[in-house]
């Protein structure tokens, strides 16, 4: 009885020894990740100080005929470490009127759009609510075919 009571006692700190580390593993993931974000956008400031690109940041932009939201990023972010998905998802957020329909495939000529600070994205990816951002439709709602 002893010894069944003994390998329990075993096993169950081993599964805690266990867990603990996994966690410790994790938060070391996180914050590695966290410092990795942080650097990058350290590095956008550094890089747009040095060389702004040709649309500022937190500037007004009219948008021209041969224009497009990947355009129109490249040009304030391109140069940058930043995520340009991010950066189109934003201006495109921002500025919703400026593109037909909200679409970012069709910018309306002659529209201004307001190109994001770095602040902008950083509030923008440090601001996720549960639901909001990427929602999420469970597998019970999915459509089905025969």
């Amino acid at each position: 009885m002893t010894h069944k009571l003994s390998i329990s006692l075993l096993s169950a700190l081993m599964l805690s020894s266990s867990i603990a580390f996994a966690q410790t593993a994790r938060e070391a993931a996180n914050q590695q990740a966290l410092n990795v974000l942080m650097s990058d956008f350290e590095q956008a400031q550094r890089a747009l100080n040095r060389t702004p690109g040709e649309i500022l940041p937190g500037s007004d932009y009219l948008i021209k005929a041969e224009d497009r939201l990947e355009t129109i990023a490249m040009q304030s972010y391109g140069h940058t470490a930043l995520n340009q998905e991010i950066v189109q998802k934003i201006i495109l957020e921002k500025n919703p009127n400026a593109f037909f329909r909200g679409n970012g495939d069709y910018p309306m000529v002659g529209e201004t759009v307001t190109i994001p600070t770095i602040e902008d994205i950083r509030s923008y990816v440090f601001s996720y609510r549960k639901g909001n951002k990427y929602p999420h439709t469970p597998q019970t709602e999915w459509i089905r075919f025969p």
